[in-house]
């Protein structure tokens, strides 16, 4: 796939821009806002980290606005899936397993999120990397056809 142009609106003017190509085919976005089991949370400043988190218990939903919203290129579709060392380090896992991201999610409000489980307790860091994405082109061309035997 050649290069391709994914315009962004930054719902939070002071999230980290969106870094490409620096870390593998993946590109990493951070936490920008956190629901916990459907409640907003204000990030507090913990005497011990010099960075805002929010802590959370073992079953929470834990809801994390990317703070951001994207056009992407025509033909492709957003594969979203959590950093290798997420669980590792905050014992939270995806939900969905994947998240795909439509192009018709584009409009000026639709942020990206993700939605996950936590196994324990634990906290999150504002702006802390937490989700990767890539861009794929969508499926198309594809016909299914029964047959009575294979």
């Amino acid at each position: 796939m050649s290069s391709l142009n994914m315009q962004v609106r930054y719902l939070d003017p002071s999230l980290p821009a969106i870094e490409s190509g620096h870390y593998g085919d993946w590109i990493d976005v951070r936490a920008s806002s956190i629901q916990k089991n459907g409640e907003n949370q204000r990030w507090q400043r913990p005497d011990h980290l010099a960075c805002k988190s929010v802590t959370f218990e073992a079953m929470d939903i834990v809801k994390i606005g990317l703070g951001f919203a994207a056009q992407l290129p025509k033909g492709c579709e957003a594969h979203l899936l959590p950093r290798s060392s997420l669980f590792k380090r905050h014992g939270l896992i995806m939900t969905n397993s994947m998240g795909v991201v439509d192009s018709d999610y584009c409009g000026n409000n639709d942020e990206w999120f993700v939605e996950f489980l936590a196994i324990f307790p634990n906290e999150l860091r504002l702006y802390e990397r937490v989700v990767q994405f890539k861009i794929v082109p969508k499926m198309s061309g594809i016909n299914v056809l029964p047959v009575k035997q294979l």
